[in-house]
């Protein structure tokens, strides 16, 4: 007979020791596969120059597509007669960004006739509470 917490192999080696008492958290989050922080659901957004894309246009048709998978939508906010050329969608869920990208570093799609493009969304470092390369230029609009 073996003691209480080890395991024996058909050989009949007795392998580790386990202790009844468990040093998981109790009180820690349920583990969700694909829940990561926002910088690791988020992809950056590229439309064609004099074509930009809404807010809603975006939401709308990443939804039709995939569902219920955009938190939210950030577009580059411009002066006045200047149209925005780049975007971030962070999605509900990390694992939505393969399936997008469907093996390419990144994809092209035509949203209501104008051009689309996503990829990974990479953050810059920021400094002195403004980005490096003068993008925080972003707002949910």
């Amino acid at each position: 007979m073996h003691a209480a917490g080890t395991s024996r192999r058909a050989s009949g080696q007795v392998i580790g020791e386990t202790s009844r008492q468990s040093s998981l958290n109790p009180d820690a989050n349920e583990f969700n596969p694909g829940q990561t922080p926002e910088d690791s659901r988020t992809m950056f957004l590229t439309f064609s120059l004099g074509h930009p894309l809404s807010r809603d246009e975006i939401i709308d048709f990443f939804t039709s597509n995939r569902g219920e998978v955009v938190q939210n939508v950030f577009i580059e906010r411009t002066q006045p007669g200047k149209d925005p050329q780049f975007g971030r969608i962070v999605f509900t869920n990390s694992l939505v960004i393969p399936i997008i990208l469907n093996g390419q570093t990144k994809a092209k799609f035509m949203v209501n006739r104008k051009h689309l493009w996503a990829r990974i969304y990479v953050p810059r470092r920021r400094v002195a509470g403004s980005l490096v390369n003068g993008v925080e230029t972003l707002e949910m609009i």
